[in-house]
Formats: structure tokens, sequence, C-alpha cells
């Protein structure tokens, strides 16, 4: 066990856990709690009393031990509680989630679906209303046993969508008498799109964000790996709602976001909710949460031509500035940065290196006197020149800097090999003059390791920890990672794919951004993950939850570890990352550390291709046949036909 609670590791999954994995199907621990009761000396380890518990968080925790209280009296369960509590040993949830997928296509002997999520975990409970923001849609499906029926049955539900890739007037015939459903296309340029995932359910006692990776159409959902982050977030008080004190970064960025999409606020009745009166419907909304243990920063992308403060809002310089307000050990002094997508514009390496420079900002942890250094004025009227320059050396030396930009994108023959055939590769959309020029080419790195065992056998799970290695990927990461191990120091998870379009293009001088997609991510890091709580707060109490974890099965990280107010980003933190596949296997190696999976559905370093790979491209040629037949003739065709 650490030392400390705060101490915290992030790690790139890379090979198979220690443990036996579990089913996604098991029914496991269900300890959630109620917005109201989380008072916040409970999410203090440090506090000298602990409160006694409350019946219903008692409850809560015999229901995640498996304990029958029926017909006990207070003290009895009092007891009970006592006695499960100073046995039960939680894990933490990983730091954000795979969607689940289907098992037949998964690599035997790994992880696989283990701690996975599905859309129906996210849309449960009892929601009052939602925001359904995506690219692509299909309705019918959605609503069908096989997607998300619980989506149908909201009564409040905003769609915010691409009109190009999602047929709007289908959810309008769809909604029917009984649905309130609203339907926001946000307008986009030309060669824009809106490419965001993401869902906003509103529930009494609070609301849930999840920020994912999948077009909800059966394809990306089912049959290729996709993410998610989610994390709940109770209600402010009535006098946090009066004095505006529980304002929080994740909160303007989200009203910021939500603004820029041409949502406007409506007042409407929604059952269940304001007894019968016309409720806020809308951006504002938002402000009724408290989001201040936010787990993660938001990346999101506007249309637009942005200057000034407006940079540091949106695409790569919102990262750049997110990353250059945060310290990170030594051992990521210009480590290389992992971006794997899943389409990719015309670029140029002028522009690879605007990417690389925002994505490499940050400082390099120091003892804290260095820092004052730097920030400290001189009064006096002339000063030394050689200290000056001495001065811009350390911090020129504390910057973390660039790193080769590793590009993940599976080659030829993975798509041809993967569950799907080369038909998967529609939702891998790169051309071949993208993918093959020089400065792309040379950065390129297989999806997963190569094998002498031949397509037909399965891969090890040292190799394919995820066993998503034939589950081709329409998930979007980035990260920076240790030279020498699977070490992270931050993980983006989002929409953003390797364009210019999503990210942005520096103009002028560097003195504008020009963007021309909506995007949402998430930016990850060990400053975001604060002490752990007691009972950790969720929007839907009973919910079933994973193989000793004590929240539902598709919460985070974030919300057994909720930020904490008091730190802030400029601090020095004491967070270790170390190479591992679980906390089991680093027990020696680790003091003072707790170790967070980061479930990179690939192969952390990844594998730089050789000579002799071919990278998909949907407009390709390729002759050897997938198991169905079809070659690629610069589209997908069958062999013979």
């Amino acid at each position: 066990m650490c030392d400390s609670d705060d101490d915290v590791v992030i790690v790139g999954e890379t090979r198979a856990a220690a443990e036996d994995p579990t089913s996604a199907d098991d029914r496991a621990a269900k300890r959630p709690r109620g917005g109201q009761d989380l008072a916040p000396d409970l999410c203090n380890n440090d506090a000298p009393t602990i409160p006694r518990p409350s019946i219903a968080e008692m409850k809560r925790a015999l229901d995640a031990a498996g304990v029958t209280y029926a017909g006990m009296e207070r003290r009895e369960m009092e007891t009970e509680f006592n006695r499960v509590a100073a046995s039960t040993s939680f894990i933490d949830p990983p730091l954000f989630r795979l969607f689940t997928t289907d098992h037949h296509d998964l690599t035997p002997n790994s992880t696989g679906n283990a701690g996975c999520a599905t859309l129906r975990d996210v849309v449960s409970g009892q929601v009052r209303w939602c925001v359904v923001m995506n690219f692509m849609i299909d309705l019918p499906w959605l609503l069908s046993p096989d997607g998300c029926p619980e989506l149908g049955a909201i009564p409040k539900v905003v769609w915010i969508v691409d009109e190009r890739s999602t047929d709007t007037g289908e959810i309008h015939r769809t909604k029917g008498a009984n649905r309130d459903w609203t339907v926001v296309t946000p307008p986009v340029q030309r060669f824009g799109t809106h490419h965001t995932k993401c869902f906003v359910l509103v529930y009494d006692t609070g609301c849930r964000v999840c920020v994912h990776t999948a077009n909800l159409i059966h394809g990306d959902v089912h049959k290729r790996t996709n993410a998610m982050w989610c994390q709940d977030f109770p209600l402010k008080s009535a006098s946090d709602l009066k004095t505006c004190s529980a304002e929080s970064e994740f909160e303007h960025d989200l009203l910021r976001y939500l603004g820029a999409l041409g949502w406007k606020d409506t007042s409407c009745v929604v059952p269940g909710m304001g007894n019968g009166q016309p409720v806020t419907v809308g951006p504002s909304a938002m402000r009724r949460f408290d989001f201040r243990g936010a787990g993660a920063k938001l990346i999101a992308s506007i249309p637009g031509r942005w200057t000034g403060g407006d940079m540091n809002c949106w695409g790569h310089t919102a990262v750049r500035r997110a990353l250059g307000k945060r310290s990170f050990p030594d051992r990521f002094a210009n480590a290389p940065i992992v971006c794997q997508f899943t389409s990719i514009g015309k670029t140029t390496e002028k522009w690879l290196g605007e990417i690389a420079e925002s994505f490499g900002a940050g400082k390099i942890e120091s003892s804290g006197t260095d820092d004052k250094a730097d920030d400290k004025t001189d009064d006096k009227a002339t000063e030394n020149t050689n200290t000056f320059f001495q001065r811009a050396s350390d911090v020129a030396r504390r910057r973390l800097g660039t790193g080769a930009l590793k590009l993940v994108w599976p080659t030829m023959g993975e798509v041809r090999d993967s569950n799907l055939g080369y038909a998967t590769g529609g939702s891998i959309p790169g051309k071949v003059d993208n993918i093959t020029c020089a400065h792309v080419r040379s950065r390129l790195h297989r999806w997963r390791p190569p094998t002498n065992h031949g397509s037909e056998r399965p891969l090890p799970a040292v190799t394919d920890p995820a066993g998503r290695g034939k589950v081709m990927p329409h998930v979007k990461t980035f990260a920076r990672v240790a030279k020498e191990s699977d070490d992270l120091a931050w993980v983006i998870v989002g929409s953003h794919n390797l364009s210019g379009a999503a990210w942005g293009k520096l103009e002028k001088n560097g003195s504008q951004i020009a963007i021309l997609s909506y995007e949402l991510g998430v930016l990850l890091t060990p400053q975001m993950i604060g002490p752990r709580t007691t009972v950790p707060f969720t929007c839907t109490p009973g919910a079933v939850s994973h193989h000793r974890e004590a929240v539902p099965r598709c919460l985070c990280l974030a919300n057994v570890r909720p930020a904490s107010a008091s730190d802030g980003p400029d601090d020095k933190n004491n967070f270790r990352v170390v190479a591992t596949a679980g906390p089991a296997e680093t027990a020696g190696e680790t003091a003072g550390a707790d170790v967070v999976r980061a479930p990179l559905p690939y192969h952390v370093p990844p594998a730089a291709y050789a000579s002799s790979d071919k990278p998909w491209a949907i407009d390709g040629h390729d002759e050897t046949a997938d198991k169905y037949g079809r070659v690629m003739r610069g589209k997908m065709v069958d062999r013979f036909g």
C-alpha cells in the first residue's frame, strides 16, 4: 500500500493484467452514493474523524460486499458495515475506459472486455433530459435492443449532429407525440464537420458527462475499438449557486463550448422536474452542477480564426496552454508523443512541427526554488547581464521540449486480417497521398506489433493486452510516453483526428489559429487526480459495477479520486509514472505511489513500420484477398466480381 493516496502513477497497459480477468457480464460491487450526502470532509482522507455512516451509505456498502441486511437494526448494520469496510479492498477504475467489443473478435487470454463499458451503461438510471452530440447516428439501430433503447424513454433529448452525416429528418419523424426532441445542427464550413461525440445526461441529483470516440452506428459500437471518459457531478448547494463560489475551469470550458454550437436555452416542461413548471434546458443549465472535482481538462475545437486569448481556448494551442501550466518528471523531457488517429488530412512537415510544439509543452519538475526565481521581478535599476541570461537558460532547460511524433496507423495487412476485413477500413478514411508522403510515412507505427505466427494464430496477450489486435480502431488517443518504457505523462481521448481541420493551423506568424471542425476531447494528467473519496458520488445508485470497483461500470477514475480544489496545475506534483501492467507486479518498485491504468488499446511503445509494411489507405491497392474474398483496387471490390 502506498504512503499517500495523493501519489499517482499513470500506466499505459501493454500486457495482460496480473490477476485473472473477469467477464464484463460479472455482477460485482455496487457502491454508489447520492449527491446530497457528499460532505467536504468525506473527500479528505486526512480528516481526523470519520462521521457516523448514514443508513443509505451502509446499505450501499453492504450491497457492494454482497451482504444481506434485511431485518437488521442500525447497530447490527453498523457492525457489518465496519467489518466490511475493514476487510474490503476496492480497486481504482481506469483513467478512461474502452467500449466493449463483440467478444468473438477479441484475442484469447487478453483482458478483453473486462473493465469496459457499453452505451447502455452510460445512458442508465432515471435521466430527466439529455444532450447527444455526434457525427453519425443510425437512429433505428440506436433505439433498438442492440443499441441503446434507453434513449427512447428519455422525454427530452437534444440532438446536436452533423446534418450531412445524420438524417435529421428521421429524428423528427421518430420522435412522435410523447417525445420532446430538439435537433441542433451547428454551422460548418465546406471542409469542416461537427465531429464531437459526447453525452450530457441530467438527473435529479446531478449530471453525467461522457466524452467518447464512437459514431452511434452498429459497426462502430460493436465491431471497432472505441473509448470513453465519463464522470458524474453533483448539484451545487443553494449557497454555492447564490455566491458563484463553486465555479470551475471545467464549467467555463463546457459552457463556452456548448454556447459555440448554436444551442440556445429554452424553457419547457420536463416530466419529473420543476413540479410541472417549465425548467431551463440549454447551456446555462450546466451552471447548476458542481464541476470542481472534474478529473479532466476539456480540449475543444470550434470553426473560425481565433486570435489573442481565444487562441488558448481551441485546437492544439489549447493543448499547448494546458500542458504549459503543468510540470512533469524529467524522464519525459523530449519524450516521444504517440498520436493514434483514424483519419488524416493533407499535412506538411511544418504543421507537424506545430503539433509537436504544442504537445511538447510543459515544464520539468523542480525543487520549487527555481520556479520562484523564474517568476521573481528584480526591482533594481540594473541587473547583472550574466545573471539574466543564466535565468533564461534555466527556464529553457526546465521545458520538457518537443519529442518525436510516433503516428499509430494500421497497415494494409492489419486491416485485411481484421474482424471485418477490408470493409472496416471505411472508418479509417486515410488516402494514399496523405498517408504515404515522406514526412508521414517515416513516422508511422503499427496498430499491433508484428508476429511470426501468421495471421490465423492469436496474438500473444503480451503484445495485445486489450485483445483488440484484430479490432480496428475508431478510437483517437494522443499520449506522451517515456523513452524507455510505457510510462505516460498525459493522455488525450476524444474525437480529434490528425488534421488541420480538427486541431487547427497557425497563420500570420503564429498570431492566429484557423480551425474548420467541431471537436471535443479530454486531457488527463496526474495533477487532476485527487485523494480517494470515502464513497464516490454517482447519479445512478444501485448500478452494476465491475469486479472490485466502487462505482458503476461506466464511470472512470475521476469519480473515485476527484480533483482536489487545493491543487493547481502549477503545483509541483509528487507522482511517479512507471511501466507496469498492474499494482500486483509493482509493489516493490512503486513504494509511495499508486498505479493508475490507462488502457491504451495498442502496444506501448508502438512498433515502427518495417520497410515492407504498406499503410492502409481507403484508395489503396492490394491483390491479397481478405477472408471474405475482397481485394483493394482503389476501393474495396470482390476479387472475382
